[in-house]
Order: structure tokens, then sequence, then C-alpha cells
């Protein structure tokens, strides 16, 4: 069985069973099992009124597993959470962050979500933003970043590196490099641009600029 099914199917056949031996054995002592049935139903309409959130958690649950908008094991992003999904149970949803924090989502939250699957993306785009003093070479600068990129071979040239200006900030001409890669090696492939960057503007003497703030004291 698939795995995502597995605790969803097994907590619901659980208590099923025990439903169907209860009223197994009531019949077996004598008991009239219609109008235990006709109470329990009463009952259950009386807890279902009183459990609606809880229901629709139930409602919801099924929805996912029937979409399938992510599976056991899959990285995701569920609205600002983010993890690795490690069950979809009958109530909630349970995950482990990236910082190995167990997590629990109720199905509903989950379902209204808006939910981004890491797992599922073939390529992924690494984008980073540069700034360099407004008295350097820009044209030197975009250089050095596309030498920079070509020299990663896990950088994929379709679709193209996209190297420019990104904005004029407060204290910065600020370069957007963004170049695709494998998704299993974006934050690897993020890290090392990074760094490479930062190390190719060092030999160029090109220093990333600090913010600064001109302080006036006036005295009488």
């Amino acid at each position: 069985m698939d795995p995502t099914l597995i605790p969803f199917v097994g907590r619901i056949l659980h208590w099923l069973v025990i439903a169907v031996t209860v009223v197994a054995v009531l019949g077996k002592f004598g008991v009239d099992t219609s109008s235990v049935l006709a109470v329990l139903g009463a009952a259950g309409l009386a807890v279902g009124l009183a459990l609606k959130d809880t229901l629709s958690d139930v409602a919801s649950g099924i929805v996912l597993l029937v979409l399938r908008p992510f599976d056991v094991g899959d990285t995701v992003s569920i609205d600002t959470t983010q993890g690795q999904v490690t069950a979809i149970d009958v109530f909630e949803t349970r995950l482990i962050s990236l910082e190995g924090v167990p997590l629990v989502l109720p199905n509903s939250k989950v379902r209204a979500a808006k939910i981004e699957n890491f797992s599922r993306a073939d390529i992924r785009r690494v984008q980073i933003v540069v700034g360099i003093g407004y008295a350097e070479n820009i044209g030197t600068a975009l250089a050095a970043l596309r030498e920079t990129v070509e020299l990663d071979r896990r950088v994929l040239l379709d679709p193209a590196p996209v190297i420019n200006v990104n904005d004029l900030g407060p204290v910065a001409v600020n370069l957007m490099c963004q170049v695709h890669t494998k998704a299993c090696d974006f934050a690897d492939t993020k890290m090392d641009l990074t760094r490479a960057i930062k190390e190719r503007f060092d030999r160029e003497g090109m220093a990333l600029p600090v913010p600064a703030r001109e302080v006036h004291v006036l005295t009488r």
C-alpha cells in the first residue's frame, strides 16, 4: 500500500472494526441492535454538530489523499511553514521542519493553504542579488558574474542565466544573478555561487558597499 495511505486507512479501519465488534457482541447477548444503531445514529448526529470543525479536518484529510498535492516524504511549504511530510492522519498532517522540529497542522488549514511542493520540481531558480558601489564599473562587475556562473557545471544553460542590473539602491547598484539548476542541487549551488561571487569580486578589487550615515553635530 502507498505509504501516504497507511496511517489514514489504518486509523479508519481501527475504529470501524471496534464499532462492528461492539454491535456484533451486543447481538450475541440478545440486545436489539436496531435500537442501539438508532441511538448511536442520533448520538453521532449530535456529536457531529458539536465537532463540526473536527469533521472538517477528516473531510479535508480525505480530499488531500484524493488530490495528492504532496506525499509522505515530500518537502513542502504550507503558507509560511516548511518541512518534510511524515504522515497524513485522519485529523492532521504531520511534518518535520527544516530545523528538525515536529509540526502538526490541522487538515482543514492545510487544505485551504497555499502549498508549494519542492520535491516535485525538476529544476529550481537560484536568485542572488549583489550590490556594488556607484564608483565601480558595471560592465566589469557583470562580466565577473557571468564568468563565475559559467564555471559552475551545475548551472543549466536552458533556461539561460539572467545577469543584469536589478535596481539602483540608496548606497549600491544592485546586480541580479538568476540561474537554474536541478532541484537536488539548489541549496549547494546557491551557497557555492554566493561564495564564489564574493571571492571573484575581491580579486577584481570591487568592495561590496556598506551602508553608511553621515552625522552632523551642530554646536552653539
